[in-house]
């Protein structure tokens, strides 16, 4: 129950509403429920984290660098440098600090997974912007990117702020490095 819920009231009141009553009784011998189960897996697979909408067709950008616009929310990100997939492949933003660059592969109309963030991209405002979400896997931070291509501005925004002002390559888990290996620090 760390996923970014501004209600947690809520998640916790469904919790008792559904979760609870499935524990209430066994209806087979052996004391599980086959059609409840069953119910369940399907309802289980279906279940998939919506990528970013995508309106339309965006503009054709090359390679380029994008500079904070002025209602950016991350001062600390100074610079995105964006490289086109080609095809199937892959868009590449590369998003720098001072501490250093993270690099993430995003696609369109799907999440694309790299180490510990995951990625999806879409054209929005009549093909003029284009919109990446950034989930970084081992924190419950979501990070809203817009691009302009035309301004080749960007603003970055927190879905939920993080309780720390980090460095983005280390929103992860605190032992990923390793022991003994040398943490970024703020």
């Amino acid at each position: 129950m760390t996923g970014q819920s501004e209600d947690m009231q809520g998640v916790l009141d469904r919790a008792w509403e559904h979760l609870l009553p499935a524990f209430a009784g066994p209806d087979d011998a052996d004391g599980s429920d086959r059609s409840a189960d069953s119910a369940l897996a399907e309802r289980l697979a279906s279940l998939g984290l919506s990528p970013v909408p995508t309106n339309g067709v965006g503009a054709p950008i090359g390679a380029g660098q994008y500079l904070p616009a002025p209602d950016n929310a991350l001062p600390r990100l100074t610079r995105i440098d964006v490289a086109p997939g080609h095809g199937t492949n892959p868009w590449t933003f590369t998003l720098v600090e001072e501490d250093g660059p993270l690099a993430v592969a995003a696609r369109f109309g799907h999440w694309k997974t790299n180490d510990a963030t995951a990625a999806s991209a879409g054209w929005g405002g009549g093909g003029a912007l284009l919109a990446v979400d950034v989930i970084f896997l081992e924190t419950p931070h979501r990070l809203h990117l817009t691009l302009d291509w035309e301004e080749l501005t960007f603003v970055a925004r927190w879905e939920t702020e993080p309780l720390h002002d980090l460095p983005l390559r280390s929103m992860r888990k605190p032992d990923a490095a390793g022991p003994g290996a040398e943490r970024v620090r703020p």
